[in-house]
């Protein structure tokens, strides 16, 4: 055929497909080989290739604008979460971030050792006990390197015997619960900073640096600089076993010997070779001038609750091991205990079916005052011969990086400093602020929720108390109510928990046995992991009230935790555990032998 024919009609054209799939060829479309048929031919194939090439390229579009759209969700997702400052993380802290991260929050916590354990980290030399009087006759006991708390981390208070006191493993030792807490922590180590210490924590500020604007402004110092965050809500858990306290004693300031406290006693070994020099006149015949006797050191140990009992009753068992191995008598030690009341783990020293070792102790009641080298007690008896006093006497509560000036602890402050007698003397010495206080101001019944702003919580200030429970069920309600969850069975309501008007005393927060069970069984109530007194029906009506509309959380039946594993099943305290807990006493004698 012609080149120059145009829609010739005996043409007998095959359908083709534009696309170069002949066979396919859309019906009805036809050219021939003419040359004008070829060329209509040609923009019909090049006509449906750019029509798929668009209708292509509108799927990529609408791809890359949904996968777009999903980041831009999650985006919003994780700036939704709220981020939860968590400052320490001993065992108290490892439970605020398993349950937070549990809860849906963003943790991100802060210790100032090197690795886990808080308390439970054994530092085998606690380094010296430097001990300065304020003006009132304060006693302040610190290490060299607790000049201010931006420094390196003061001594852990543990001594090398130290045992639990529940029976859990029967009364492991305090390396097995710290591989314990190493082992529990695993999986949260990526959301740990180590060697990071909070020196500030306050409200936020418009000017503030530290990201998006959120509730609470905090500085960090690491690695000699100060970080600058921002969060939503705080869990504090940097523990009450830092900072000594010595309770006023008139005359103390001017003792003679040495001065110490629970946290730098190790063992017994310690004292075993501590001699007291003495010094004889010129009647001592020649060579032997001056001569000094190796009398080892006569201790006082004031305090009889845990450490208190402990730190005696080793030093007693010492002595007691030297007499039955034939030490001359007159070169033992003599060990003297100060005790307000009976002791709250083990048989009393002056019981009557008391050990053996026992009997090197001497039981005197509180003391009065001090006079250089003499000591007296309440019942007006007096010892001269003691060498070292060392004072088992227990802790402050102190938050060095929430400052007195900064809200909201300004109008609402967390510690205040212990009365003072009315007939001290001024001693007109250096002064050393007291660091604390011997309650937490501010708190709620449940000694969690910092009234004044209940996005700060406290974990497991109580004393008297087996710590690791109250901790992991305190930091599951706040990080529930943290996160709005829904579901808690209704909104938690806060009532003051110790009026403030309270005599300054640690009374109000001790709560051993039944009370500890007792609030673990309300908060469990409150995180809806146990039903609650009220009526089912009653109770699901005021939990739907409360979600308004919200969707429930769903059924957690085999479910996992957020790490992968079995899902921890919450329950009421069994009696079985409450009667382990009033046998505890016994059972540790018939265990330990003390």
């Amino acid at each position: 055929m012609a080149s120059g024919k145009k829609g010739n009609k005996d043409c007998k054209p095959p359908d083709f497909d534009p696309l170069g799939n002949d066979d396919l060829a859309p019906s009805g479309l036809v050219a021939c080989s003419c040359l004008d048929c070829r060329k209509q031919a040609g923009s019909a194939r090049a006509c449906a290739g750019t029509a798929h090439a668009k209708e292509e390229h509108v799927k990529v579009d609408t791809r890359r604008s949904e996968e777009a759209a999903a980041m831009r969700r999650a985006e919003e997702a994780v700036q939704a979460k709220k981020r939860c400052l968590i400052i320490g993380a001993g065992s108290s802290g490892v439970a605020a971030i398993q349950q937070a991260l549990a809860a849906g929050l963003e943790p991100v916590a802060y210790e100032a050792r090197a690795g886990i354990g808080g308390a439970w980290r054994f530092d085998a030399d606690p380094g010296s006990c430097e001990v300065e009087f304020d003006e009132q006759g304060w006693a302040r006991l610190s290490s060299p390197s607790e000049r201010n708390h931006q420094g390196v981390p003061p001594p852990s208070p543990m001594y090398s015997s130290l045992r639990t006191n529940v029976p859990t493993g029967l009364f492991c030792s305090h390396s097995d619960v710290q591989s314990y807490l190493e082992s529990f922590s695993a999986p949260l180590l990526p959301h740990i900073r180590f060697n990071s210490r909070v020196t500030r924590l306050r409200h936020s500020l418009p000017s503030d640096e530290g990201g998006q604007q959120r509730r609470w402004y905090a500085e960090i110092a690491s690695k000699g600089k100060v970080e600058k965050e921002q969060f939503d809500c705080v869990m504090i858990s940097n523990g009450h076993y830092s900072v000594p306290y010595v309770p006023w004693v008139e005359g103390l300031s001017s003792w003679k010997g040495e001065l110490s406290h629970a946290r730098w006693y190790r063992d017994a070994k310690a004292f075993e070779n501590k001699v007291r020099r003495r010094f004889t006149s010129s009647f001592v015949p020649f060579p032997v001038c001056p001569l000094t006797f190796g009398v080892l050191q006569t201790v006082l140990v004031i305090g009889n609750s845990a450490s208190g009992y402990d730190v005696t009753r080793e030093l007693a068992m010492s002595i007691h091991s030297r007499r039955e191995s034939g030490t001359d008598p007159t070169a033992l030690p003599k060990i003297y205990q100060s005790a307000r009341s009976p002791p709250v783990l083990g048989i009393p020293f002056d019981a009557a079916d008391a050990p053996e070792w026992a009997k090197e102790i001497a039981v005197f009641p509180p003391v009065r005052k001090v006079e250089g080298k003499v000591i007296e007690f309440e019942d007006s008896r007096t010892l001269e011969d003691v060498d070292t006093i060392i004072y088992c006497t227990g802790y402050y509560y102190s938050f060095p990086f929430c400052y007195p000036t900064d809200a909201p602890f300004s109008e609402h402050p967390l510690t205040r400093p212990p009365p003072t007698p009315s007939n001290l003397t001024n001693t007109k010495l250096p002064p050393a602020p007291v660091r604390g206080g011997l309650r937490v101001h501010n708190l709620d019944d449940r000694f969690l929720f910092y009234l004044p702003d209940p996005s700060l919580a406290f974990l497991c200030l109580p004393y008297l108390v087996i710590p690791f429970p109250l901790a992991q069920l305190q930091a599951r309600l706040a990080a529930l109510h943290f996160a709005s969850s829904p579901r808690l069975p209704r909104p938690l309501t806060f009532t003051r928990g110790t009026p403030e008007d309270e005599p300054e005393s640690r009374a109000p927060v001790v709560l051993g046995h039944p009370k500890q069970y007792d609030l673990h069984d309300r908060m469990l109530r409150e995180c809806g992991d146990i039903p609650e007194h009220e009526e089912e029906g009653e109770r699901e009506g005021e939990r739907a009230a409360v979600t308004n509309g919200a969707e429930e959380a769903p059924e957690e039946e085999n479910a996992t935790d957020a790490f992968g594993g079995e899902r921890t099943v919450y329950g009421e305290t069994s009696q079985a555990e409450r009667d382990l807990r009033l046998g505890a006493k016994a059972l540790r004698r018939a265990v330990l032998g003390y």
